[in-house]
């Protein structure tokens, strides 16, 4: 088992854990995982609502803290999924406007030929759109997608992300992307 397996492994049972705490029913590791991702949005209420039932919903939201991985294990997370994903398809209005403006704060990260080859791949463009909702710093998961981020695309990188956290997010659309991802993971 390579060193992501066990650290995913490790996550999805730490998150089983937090979960179980706050409501002891038994929950599968896709039903974690998405809601250990979820509880990382910086606006995850509306896709909670989509994911769990009427009564672990309001739970969920009370306790998103508990529940939510890490930086660290976002980022393990994302890239592993990016690097398998590669029968990804998400054709919604919503995630194809946020591809283009992460595009945009790419601009010089994308000219280089390492990054762009990447970036064709459609795991790798799932996870990005992800990176871009959740409340951590971006740039490190940018630079496990990517290999590197150049340094003269941070300033819109931020603030492509200080806009994402503040804006309406499409929340069936983000619990597909999340549903894509965690099939690529598991």
């Amino acid at each position: 088992m390579n060193s992501e397996v066990a650290q995913i492994s490790h996550t999805i049972g730490a998150t089983r854990v937090a979960l179980h705490k706050i409501w002891p029913i038994p929950s599968n590791d896709t039903q974690t995982l998405i809601l250990g991702l979820c509880a990382t949005f910086a606006n995850a209420d509306d896709v909670i609502d989509l994911v769990c039932s009427k009564y672990l919903g309001p739970i969920v939201k009370k306790n998103l803290a508990n529940i939510a991985v890490n930086n660290a294990e976002f980022v393990v997370i994302v890239s592993y999924a990016a690097n398998r994903g590669s029968n990804i398809a998400l054709t919604s209005d919503w995630f194809n406007s946020r591809l283009i403006r992460i595009e945009t704060s790419l601009l010089c990260t994308l000219s280089e030929p390492m990054a762009l080859a990447r970036w064709k791949h459609p795991g790798v463009k799932l996870a990005a759109v992800l990176a871009f909702q959740c409340k951590y710093p971006v740039l490190a998961t940018l630079d496990a997608l990517l290999g590197a981020v150049v340094r003269s695309d941070n300033r819109r990188i931020d603030d492509l992300h200080f806009e994402s956290m503040e804006e309406q997010q499409d929340a069936t659309a983000l619990w597909q992307a999340l549903e894509l991802l965690t099939a690529a993971v598991l």
